[in-house]
């Protein structure tokens, strides 16, 4: 089961402050891609952007990512300044 669902993403949007980032970071596409779209769907957020490892600090998967030759895929979106709070 993922942790960003469509319930999620209304939640975060509601919560956040306008200019609040979502950062999200996987070495797993599907994931990614998956994650993307259903914040996408989300009045009020931002189209992703993508940021260089040295934004946030290193996790230890993403390391052995790293070692292993894998592709950290790196992504933020944004609450609008403009959006409605439910």
């Amino acid at each position: 089961r993922r942790l960003v669902d469509s319930e999620f993403a209304a939640v975060l949007t509601r919560l956040l402050k306008p200019g609040g980032r979502i950062w999200i970071k996987s070495d797993v596409p599907l994931c990614v891609s998956e994650i993307l779209k259903t914040l996408a769907a989300e009045p009020g957020i931002s189209p992703p952007v993508e940021f260089d490892q040295a934004d946030l600090p290193l996790s230890h998967r993403e390391r052995a990512c790293m070692e292993a030759g894998r592709r950290i895929l790196r992504y933020w979106v944004q609450c609008d300044q403009g959006a409605q709070r439910r």
